[in-house]
């Protein structure tokens, strides 16, 4: 998780005073900084009106310049696979859990391509928002690495996110879903899936908009290459497709559910989603990622409809993993974005 405020494209600085204009980036890096410490209230505001206004530099729009439109990296091999993910384990464990800023260079390339809202691009816009940013307003934050699933150059990671807010104490528990790049030994690019209800609480509406999709990778080993296989055939037939009766055919009857809100087992999961067409008739879904490891395997998708009745919109990202077991997934655990929710009542307090 690189940055949860609001997705919004154009970073107009603030103040018009005359007077000598710091360099463009570094000046639209800093007007990023005060547009994310408006939307997270953290007491930092006066540093937002230091910096003149001016014309500001786009955020590389959806697939420009991403793994979208990228040739399929080579098979990486799996000694180059464990290195990925420590790669990701010892960003969380040193740069985001002790907050060591001063080694982020070791794992981010300095031209880090960044598809989280509002966070400015590159290392030196990744360090700038930690600081200004979210570690003051969780100065107590620590990360812990729930799942790691590795293939070729892509590394995904669920996380779970603690801590307190300055001033007020409220706690914060916050779970992200990432998609890592990596090139050259660096994480060179990245996506994710957060929940941005649990960041209502504390100020920051959820964002608009959608990031870049990536290509299925369909290398890698006799494993995952069956896992990738089987998660876009289930993909196609049963989210895109919307056929939940065929549901059987990739999941266990006993499936093992971590989400509270969807019942276990494959009946458990019909129901929980036959409400969602029910109630979403036109439901629609676009996948955005699919990584496959050896005994996992993670879909990112995007989910929309209009509700019977009232013709609200709904948006929901989610992000789930998938055990795999004898051709089938047999258990289950997902980051869900209920900001997406919200409007509906539909699994938030």
């Amino acid at each position: 998780m690189t940055g949860p405020l609001t997705r919004t494209r154009e970073r107009t600085g603030t103040g018009t005073r005359a007077r000598a204009r710091p360099p463009g980036g570094a000046r639209r890096g800093r007007a990023a900084v005060c547009a994310a410490v408006t939307a997270l209230l953290v007491p930092l505001a006066a540093a937002c009106g230091q910096e003149d206004g001016g014309p500001r530099g786009n955020r590389a729009a959806p697939g420009a310049g991403a793994a979208a439109d990228r040739a399929a990296a080579p098979p990486a091999g799996p000694a180059a696979e464990r290195a990925n993910a420590d790669l990701v384990r010892g960003l969380y464990e040193e740069v985001f859990s002790k907050q060591r800023l001063d080694l982020a260079g070791r794992y981010l390339k300095k031209d880090y391509l960044q598809h989280t809202p509002n966070v400015p691009l590159g290392l030196s816009g990744f360090t700038m928002f930690y600081e200004q940013v979210f570690f003051k307003t969780f100065p107590d934050v620590t990360a812990t690495l729930d799942q790691v699933i590795t293939q070729n150059d892509k590394v995904v990671s669920f996380a779970t996110w603690r801590g307190r807010q300055a001033g007020s104490g409220k706690e914060l528990e916050l779970r992200t879903a990432d998609v890592y790049r990596v090139e050259d030994g660096l994480l060179a690019e990245h996506w994710d899936v957060i929940d941005y209800y649990t960041l209502m609480r504390f100020g920051s509406p959820p964002p608009t908009g959608d990031q870049p999709v990536t290509r299925v990778d369909r290398t890698g080993g006799p494993a995952q290459r069956a896992n990738a296989a089987l998660a876009e055939r289930f993909a196609a037939e049963v989210l895109t497709g919307r056929r939940w009766d065929r549901a059987g055919e990739y999941l266990s009857e006993d499936l093992k559910q971590h989400d509270p809100e969807i019942g276990q087992g494959l009946a458990g999961f019909q129901e929980h989603y036959r409400g969602y067409l029910e109630r979403f008739p036109d439901l629609s879904v676009t996948i955005s990622h699919i990584v496959a490891g050896e005994d996992r395997v993670a879909v990112f998708w995007t989910a929309r409809g209009s509700e019977s009745g009232t013709l609200r919109t709904l948006r929901l990202n989610v992000a789930d993993v998938y055990r795999v077991e004898d051709g089938r997934f047999v258990e289950h655990w997902d980051v869900v974005d209920h900001s997406g929710l919200a409007q509906f009542g539909i699994g938030v307090e």
